[in-house]
């Protein structure tokens, strides 16, 4: 009985313990947004961009547009430049990747320039990206209606154009 006893003792507290200690990761719902003016398209879905003094790299949340090399790489990265180079945006930023590049979605006034690149056709949805339906379905509106990349007959994906690369090595 006393061992059951001191058995359920201990139990609480440790769990008073923990109870005590426990402080939840406090999460904004709001994300946090950077002003600044595009110095630089680097690519169809990244850029550079400056705020005050500070200089970042910015690739574009949601869409993966042709690489450099690939076919239509240059109508995305003409189009996204005609966007935005120059022009002050503001970008809500998601996170960083691996190589600490803001990850975003980026806004010309109150216009989605992500959006705007998946609907006129110069971008594929990303297969990656969470809110992955809402993404598609503006990339199956531009492919419906054939316009930009989708003009071509079965244009190759950017996931598929590297997987082409890695494989010739």
């Amino acid at each position: 009985m006393m061992k059951s006893f001191l058995s359920f003792a201990l139990l609480i507290c440790v769990a008073l313990y923990s109870w005590v200690t426990f402080q939840p990761e406090v999460v904004s719902s709001s994300p946090v947004s950077l002003v600044g003016r595009v110095v630089d398209v680097i690519d169809g879905d990244s850029f550079k961009f400056s705020v005050d003094d500070d200089f970042y790299r910015v690739e574009m949340a949601g869409i993966d547009a042709p690489d450099i090399g690939q076919m239509f790489s240059n109508s995305s990265i003409y189009y996204l430049t005609e966007l935005i180079d120059g022009r002050e945006i503001r970008v809500e930023v998601f996170g960083t990747n691996d190589y600490g590049d803001i990850i975003g979605e980026v806004f010309l006034d109150q216009l989605s320039i992500n959006r705007l690149m998946l609907t006129d056709g110069y971008a594929w949805a990303a297969r990656d990206m969470s809110a992955g339906e809402s993404w598609s379905g503006l990339e199956s509106l531009a492919r419906n209606k054939r316009l930009g990349l989708w003009r071509r007959d079965n244009p190759v994906s950017p996931w598929d154009f590297r997987e082409e690369i890695r494989n010739s090595l």
